[in-house]
């Protein structure tokens, strides 16, 4: 709470004077990022998401290391959390040994999906990507696919993960390769592409980070160094000639209009307006609404309105709030 123009993250308070260095706000901002999910990140990982600034890692242990001195922040086991709250580092090192086991199955998954030929790279995502799986996570992946094929192999691909062995396999995106950029350009959203961790397709990968460049505007640390002119993979000249022909298209068609009424019908996303809009995501905007709302309370409670961030996590408030009067673009009756 701000109390007399002072910052109260735990007692003592903290001055607000002492927050004038602009990395102390940042990195502050990243751990309230990280709260939200209730976990407690390493400096390695406070550096790489440190939010709206480009900074070393040793300046990023520096300000950690101010911050704590302050009471500010605390440290367990090389784990940070906001003071008072270091009972989320039991929980994430649980969590990282849970992550630690599921990944050799995550590596299975997509070695058998690559093996498949349906889909052209594919990404860990979610909790896992962020080493923050849970005892009932599923594995998230983001695939793609050739446009000419995207739904029809989305589907097979959804098919081949209800096998004995691939049932934590959660493929949440029909990504088109020949449309990569990904909507809306938010933090939240920089944070999921951020975090993915590609398995397959390194030339999608490639194409990707420079399709959603934008992302180091939010995240200036995040992005790998990308490597050069990798080889593209394609399909058969069969396969080729096969999904391009007339009786194929006329099934991608009807497989892409199947899920769209579904998506709308169970998920309440308008899938054909997200398409004019760029976007192949079938998460309904309250997640990404969510968080960001999330982040605001704790930026203005902990007195961080300062970082250049916080006038668009207002929006996100206000996309919530039509979030939770609507559904997929039409008025919730009041109770």
């Amino acid at each position: 709470m701000r109390s007399n123009g002072a910052l109260r993250l735990s007692s003592p308070d903290v001055p607000a004077r002492e927050l004038e260095d602009e990395l102390e706000v940042a990195v502050l901002t990243t751990i309230a990022y990280f709260d939200v999910h209730a976990c407690a990140p390493a400096a390695r990982e406070v550096h790489r998401f440190l939010v709206g600034r480009a900074a070393s890692l040793e300046a990023v242990e520096g300000a950690l290391e101010r911050l704590r001195a302050r009471g500010a922040v605390e440290t367990s086991a090389g784990l940070w959390s906001f003071g008072g709250k270091l009972h989320l580092v039991p929980r994430r090192i649980r969590f990282l040994e849970h992550s630690r086991r599921l990944w050799p199955e995550a590596k299975k998954i997509a070695n058998i999906i690559e093996r498949t030929g349906l889909a052209t790279a594919g990404f860990i995502t979610g909790s896992l990507a962020a080493d923050n799986a849970d005892e009932h996570a599923d594995i998230d992946f983001l695939f793609t696919y050739p446009p000419e094929r995207t739904w029809t192999s989305f589907a097979l691909v959804r098919l081949t993960a209800k096998l004995p062995g691939l049932t934590r396999c959660c493929a949440n995106y029909a990504m088109p390769e020949n449309n990569l950029a990904i909507l809306p350009q938010n933090l939240f959203t920089a944070w999921e592409l951020a975090k993915a961790v590609p398995m397959f397709g390194f030339d999608v990968h490639e194409r990707l980070l420079l399709a959603n460049s934008w992302v180091t505007s939010y995240l200036p640390n995040a992005f790998p160094s990308r490597p050069v002119n990798l080889p593209a993979r394609t399909d058969p000249d069969w396969v080729r000639t096969l999904t391009h022909s007339k009786l194929f298209q006329s099934v991608e068609r009807v497989e892409k209009s199947r899920k769209f009424d579904r998506e709308r019908r169970d998920v309440g996303v308008d899938m054909s307006t997200r398409e004019r809009e760029g976007r192949s995501d079938r998460h309904s905007p309250v997640r990404s609404s969510f968080v960001l709302s999330e982040l605001h309370f704790r930026m203005s409670t902990l007195g961080l309105s300062r970082h250049p961030i916080f006038p668009e996590l207002r929006e996100a408030c206000t996309q919530l709030t039509l979030e939770l009067t609507e559904w997929a673009g039409d008025p919730i009756p009041a109770p």
